[in-house]
């Protein structure tokens, strides 16, 4: 690995589920010497993009759908969000879907991650249920629980009362605050991930979720969201009918399913976080 050479100062922004560009803005308005910034984050608000643009001296992005936010002429570079390098086996695959009661027939359909009305939950739930009428041998996986700074507020626990008593029958859950060890084992068994998102939030950001559920090689379906663009694959309306022909056509369709997994790999591998940790160090040590 390269060593950080540089002197200009250096800035990673990463909004943990909320955006927070005021904080960003008063930190570059302090500093003498413009910086690099690396924004995984990027709000809507134009007056902000252009005063992050004018204090900066370069501003990498990460992921191509957000070109299209000017920076005010600053030059700007792409180095993509970074996947984790899993080193699972096939056994350790086996054991883990044999410890959470999976059948070697089952097909689990996994949703996970920070849980709120923006994650397509209503969507994953209701293809779900299309699905299992005609595959009954699928089973939903739910991983996850509410983001650490989001409200506890009676709107949002009945909105999780309605969903739970939405699920399929045979559906998995893992709710509440495990360790990444643990989650990691969750989906290991998974065969395919949802990845429903809207745009709703006023500012963009690549979805770490996604990000994390490639390093397992498995398809992602996604729907038509600027977050999940970078994610290899088709992207589908965010209708629960649209994604349950989706997952079944995937069930279905062995040379298609094999090719995606295949095509996830690769782009893992591209952008693991060691080359992903070198495009940075190379990025600052030249600018």
């Amino acid at each position: 690995m390269k060593e950080f050479t540089s002197d200009i100062p250096s800035i990673i922004e990463h909004e943990y589920g909320f955006s927070d560009v005021p904080s960003l803005v008063s930190i570059l308005k302090s500093l003498k010497e413009k910086p690099i910034l690396t924004m995984h984050t990027l709000p809507f608000d134009k007056p902000q993009l252009e005063f992050i643009g004018k204090k900066s001296k370069l501003v990498t992005i990460m992921c191509e759908q957000f070109s299209f936010c000017s920076m005010n002429g600053v030059e700007s570079t792409l180095i993509p969000h970074g996947i984790p390098e899993y080193k699972f086996t096939n056994s350790d695959r086996e054991a883990a879907r044999e410890e959470n009661g999976i059948k070697p027939d089952d097909i689990v359909i996994c949703l996970h991650g920070f849980l709120n009305p923006e994650k397509g939950i209503e969507t994953a739930v209701g293809a779900i249920h299309y699905v299992k009428r005609k595959i009954p041998r699928v089973r939903f996986l739910l991983v996850g629980g509410l983001h650490p700074l989001a409200p506890r507020t009676f709107k949002t626990h009945s909105y999780f009362r309605g969903i739970l008593k939405a699920l399929p029958e045979g559906s998995i859950l893992k709710l509440g605050v495990y360790t990444s060890r643990i989650v990691d084992k969750l989906l290991l068994t998974s065969d395919i991930f949802l990845l429903p998102l809207d745009d709703s939030r006023m500012f963009l950001s690549p979805s770490g979720t996604a990000c994390k559920e490639m390093g397992f090689g498995r398809p992602i379906i996604k729907s038509k969201s600027y977050r999940a663009g970078f994610v290899p694959g088709d992207s589908y309306i965010l209708h629960p009918r649209e994604f349950s022909e989706a997952i079944i056509q995937l069930i279905r369709d062995d040379k298609k399913y094999n090719s995606l997994c295949e095509e996830i790999r690769r782009y893992a591998l591209e952008n693991s976080w060691g080359n992903s940790a070198a495009r940075h160090l190379e990025v600052v040590n030249n600018a």
